[in-house]
């Protein structure tokens, strides 16, 4: 198995949250979605590669090996026999899987071929995602080399064809692929895509159990290309249909305004190479203007790379302060330390809701733990964790998830979230629009201090 440089592929991996989070959680402890096999029962070759024992061999070695939990043969066994299936379910097979042994593994795949007609490779295909979603882990899974190529394709570009949306999948809600904002703008924004808007299909493939970085490869594309969205509003039954071209998406990631002449307000969209000195030089504009108090709107930010998260932290944090530590499945630590000069030394209020997360709650967190801003709105998202990708021989790949994040205090926030110090729950959708009560309490909060 060929590797890609570690830290590249973390940041990478991390840079995708940005506009995205993967989201999937089962109703269901030990597992974690279905997939639809539909198309592949019919044509096998539509998978595009041919798993087979060895490609199963090597995913349970980097499960064992570097999966931030130690797996245990039951659980993976469970896993493996519920995606089975699954599969025979869509196939219209009756018959049930009972794979006993990771060790006889081989002989059973191989005797549930013949007694089902199955393709060899479509049941190895099976049984490397069931041994993957055992773990109740939505960011663990085997990417195939359709889905590896688009993943990498975006990952490498500066700017990009999209149509300028954040997504994520709403636990609360199905796991359904939501719009949590569209960038205003953009073609979606035009095309009067929504927050909160569920997508049902793109180019008329079902998303339920379609990865983000796959519905993100998606939606990205070659400007002038059209994408189609069969979406579900909230408000109505009626599903809609959107053609949307692609543009060239830019994504500034810091804006500022001043408020009521002395309240800064700083919105920061995601977490990129340049969001800290975006951060410092909307700083510096918010001070010659002689700001007393400030606010820090994290809301539908889905995060982005770690080390802005330390970067931007470090301009609010005296120096070689902890602002994130990230802990292997071995407990080892690493500590990222801010390079700052001071602290922050004005009232300050950071906003957040159930879409902040990965670096967003990294900023949050930090600042929450050293007492230098109240978090305001509703509880975070709650993604505090690190994958690492894994090229493979074939062109596809294997995403696992290698650590934890926790917070200055040694919170780990995974699947938990942050709670805000003053709960203030609003509809995501008035985020900087007409309503927004959230933004409205913070600046009467800022008043009194």
């Amino acid at each position: 198995m060929k590797k890609l440089n570690k830290f590249t592929i973390l940041s990478l991996i991390i840079l995708l949250f940005c506009c995205c989070i993967n989201f999937c959680f089962a109703e269901e402890k030990g597992y974690q979605s279905e997939t639809d096999y539909s198309k592949f029962v019919k044509n096998p070759s539509a998978l595009g590669f041919t798993p087979d024992y060895s490609l199963f061999i090597s995913a349970l070695n980097q499960m064992q090996q570097k999966f931030i939990e130690n797996p245990t043969e039951q659980t993976l066994i469970a896993g493996i026999n519920r995606e089975l299936n699954i599969l025979f379910k869509t196939a219209k097979i009756n018959q049930s899987a009972h794979i006993s042994s990771l060790n006889t593994i081989s002989s059973e795949v191989a005797s549930l071929s013949a007694s089902t007609g199955l393709s060899s490779s479509l049941l190895w295909y099976a049984t490397i995602q069931g041994l993957m979603a055992a773990m109740d882990d939505p960011y663990t899974l085997l990417l195939t080399p359709k889905d590896y190529r688009s993943l990498m394709e975006q990952m490498q570009a500066g700017t990009f064809g999209g149509i300028g949306v954040f997504i994520q999948q709403d636990k609360n809600n199905g796991n359904q692929l939501t719009v949590f904002e569209p960038i205003e703008g953009t073609p979606a924004y035009r095309a009067g895509i929504l927050p909160e808007d569920l997508i049902i299909k793109i180019n008329d493939e079902p998303t339920k159990t379609m990865p983000i970085d796959v519905a993100m490869a998606k939606l990205r594309g070659q400007v002038g290309t059209s994408v189609v969205l069969l979406i579900k509003r909230k408000t109505s039954d009626k599903l809609l249909k959107f053609t949307i071209v692609r543009e060239n998406i830019k994504i500034h990631s810091v804006s500022c305004k001043l408020i009521n002449k002395s309240v800064g307000y700083i919105k920061i969209r995601t977490f990129g190479d340049d969001t800290a000195k975006e951060f410092a030089k909307a700083m510096n504009a918010l001070e010659s203007k002689n700001i007393r108090s400030l606010i820090i709107d994290l809301r539908n930010n889905g995060g982005g790379l770690i080390n802005a998260a330390q970067d931007l932290c470090s301009y609010m944090l005296g120096a070689g302060k902890t602002v994130v530590s990230v802990s292997d499945r071995t407990g080892r630590k690493n500590y990222l330390k801010s390079h700052g000069v001071s602290d922050l030394k004005i009232p300050c209020v950071v906003l957040i809701n159930k879409y902040t997360a990965s670096a967003s709650e990294i900023t949050a967190g930090a600042l929450q733990d050293y007492g230098l801003a109240k978090l305001m709105g509703g509880k975070s998202y709650g993604k505090g964790s690190v994958q690492e990708l894994l090229p493979l021989r074939n062109g596809g790949a294997f995403k696992i998830t290698v650590a934890h994040y926790f917070t200055p205090k040694n919170r780990n926030i995974n699947k938990i979230g942050i709670t805000p110090d003053i709960k203030k729950e609003m509809d995501v959708t008035r985020v900087g629009r007409p309503g927004d009560i959230q933004l409205k309490a913070a600046v009467e909060y800022l008043k009194n201090k």
